[in-house]
């Protein structure tokens, strides 16, 4: 099954499964219902039709979760590698607000052929990281590797220069932007509060920001 006649909803349950079992362990099916904002019966239905098809894109045990299949996972990575070099092309060459871009590319990615990928990828330049500091998979589907750490476990004067932001909360990614706490930016962690964990950074420009865990824990830095 190629990445070019996967569904939309396929897709994102590949690429769901590929993010939750990227440590080995599978995937939960209530841990999916809960992500895909569908019930528990929608989830079983899918996984059981992903499991059937030729060749077979999961494997499921009742009770042990589910996880994919050589072919699942080359077409969940495919899909994320177009995914990523869209959102970059949507940010770089359209101008696309960073909070917009994810959306999109949710739905062109299942629209670009393997032809059209390639020339998406020289035109870019080959890049190893999005406009949100996410991992693009090469063109042999193998990720770049690089150590960060989340915001949240710095020391007060550490300097930081951000890494990654998420990619999927539009209202986040739109403050980020606006006190540009984007992937390059720098900044200085001036105070940590011992209770509540809200954060003090100076930014770039000398003004100050104070963040609470929630955001701090979902921004990440070069460790």
């Amino acid at each position: 099954m190629r990445a070019e006649i996967i569904s939309q909803t396929t897709g994102d349950y590949l690429k769901l499964i590929h993010k939750l079992t990227l440590e080995g362990k599978p995937a939960n099916t209530t841990t999916l219902a809960n992500l895909m904002n569908v019930s528990p019966a929608s989830v079983s239905e899918m996984i059981q039709k992903l499991s059937k098809t030729d060749p077979a894109l999961l494997v499921y045990k009742k009770y042990q979760g589910v996880k994919l299949t050589p072919d699942g996972q080359h077409a969940a990575i495919k899909l994320i590698r177009r995914h990523r070099l869209l959102e970059t092309f949507l940010s770089e060459i359209l101008n696309y607000p960073l909070e917009k871009i994810h959306d999109e590319a949710c739905v062109l990615e299942h629209f670009i052929s393997d032809e059209f990928e390639s020339s998406l990828a020289k035109l870019l330049g080959d890049p190893d990281f999005t406009p949100h500091g996410e991992p693009i998979p090469n063109r042999q589907l193998v990720f770049p590797v690089r150590g960060i750490k989340p915001l949240d476990r710095c020391a007060i004067n550490e300097e930081l220069v951000i890494q990654q932001v998420p990619d999927t909360d539009p209202e986040l990614l739109l403050f980020l932007s606006i006190h540009n706490l984007i992937p390059g930016a720098a900044a200085k962690v001036i105070d940590i509060r011992p209770f509540d964990g809200n954060m003090t950074i100076i930014l770039g420009d000398g003004s100050t920001l104070v963040l609470g865990p929630s955001i701090t824990s979902k921004i990440f830095i070069k460790a």
